[in-house]
């Protein structure tokens, strides 16, 4: 009897010894493959996880990456440092030579990828929405309902139709693929920025009233539309401001394009400049246009606000990027058959 009994604690103890044995060799294992490279050499990947994917989703995509191998070592990561809840969406910039803890680490706590997107002076708000579009920061719907959002244009002191004008020139960085309340956040940063300018460049001391500003934002919209050459945006602006004061009608063709919208063929017709369904067409109507035409950038702006003095009343392409200047139209169309007809 006493022989079984033997025999039987020896069984035990080596049961147990195998179990801790098994054990500290699963352990080693475990913290062994989260702390070596998943893959050598490393290579750069964009995984996006989009909101509300599961733990297992995002570990699903990994695999089909290719980063990593199908097993229990991710998800039971997860589960014991207690990220499986807590995976941020958005896109990120991964590299495989890291750890399974780094990446982890990353999809938890790291910043999401930035994409560094140039929103060159002189676009259109459909301009920039195709290049946020393209980019994928956010879709051209989403955007297009911001650049029109009473609430919006109301909260960030715009006082026209739409954003058009505020969307300031500069290089930003965003997050990729969200939805509406990020476009909200992209509009407001560059509304935000066009506003810093003005406050700290333009008017350092204090600005003038909204209305003033947004006629402002007109005026420099036409001269970054017109001009080509920096030196000519002060003159140009001089032009417009010594029409306006002679009752003259503006005749701008960007205003009139800019009417037509974002399906313009890309030719200006005589009926076009005819056409007063246009409330943007300045050959038919006096003053300035309803709206900005573009989002200026600093030098137009500073040409609007400072336009040169002389007696210039008209304007038109060299073909080298500058401007004929005259005083009187006979001068003018003697300059529009040199420049134009001739040619």
């Amino acid at each position: 009897m006493n022989r079984v009994k033997s025999v039987v604690l020896l069984l035990i103890s080596l049961s147990l010894l195998f179990l801790v044995i098994g054990g500290v060799s699963a352990g080693y294992l475990f913290y062994y493959r989260i702390h070596q490279p998943l893959q050598l050499p490393g290579r750069h990947l964009f995984l996006t996880i989009k909101k509300g994917d599961s733990f297992r989703e995002v570990e699903q995509k990994l695999i089909e990456m290719g980063v990593l191998k199908k097993g229990w070592t991710f998800f039971l990561l997860g589960k014991i440092m207690g990220y499986s809840r807590h995976i941020q969406a958005g896109e990120f910039l991964i590299n495989t030579r890291w750890s399974m803890l780094q990446l982890l680490t990353y999809l938890v706590k790291g910043p999401p990828y930035l994409h560094e997107v140039l929103i060159p002076e002189g676009l259109t708000w459909w301009q920039v929405g195709e290049i946020l579009n393209r980019e994928g920061i956010v879709p051209f719907t989403d955007f297009k309902k911001i650049v029109f959002d009473k609430e919006f244009l109301l909260h960030n002191h715009i006082p026209g139709a739409s954003v058009e004008g505020y969307l300031f020139p500069d290089t930003y960085k965003f997050q990729a693929g969200k939805g509406i309340k990020y476009a909200r956040e992209v509009a407001e940063t560059m509304v935000d920025e066009f506003w810093r300018v003005a406050r700290t460049r333009l008017w350092p001391q204090g600005l003038p009233s909204y209305k003033k500003v947004f006629e402002i934002v007109i005026l420099a919209s036409m001269v970054e539309k017109e001009a080509m050459k920096d030196f000519e945006r002060p003159i140009i602006a001089g032009v417009f401001i010594n029409r306006l004061k002679k009752h003259m009608r503006l005749q701008c063709d960007p205003t009139v394009i800019y009417g037509l919208g974002i399906n313009f063929s890309g030719r200006l017709r005589k009926k076009d400049l005819q056409d007063k369904s246009n409330p943007y067409n300045t050959y038919v109507y006096f003053g300035l246009p309803p709206g900005p035409i573009c989002s200026p950038g600093v030098a137009s702006l500073e040409a609007a606000i400072h336009p040169m003095k002389h007696s210039y009343l008209y304007f038109v392409a060299r073909g080298n990027g500058t401007h004929k200047f005259s005083k009187t139209l006979k001068e003018h169309n003697r300059a529009v058959y040199k420049y134009l007809i001739k040619k």
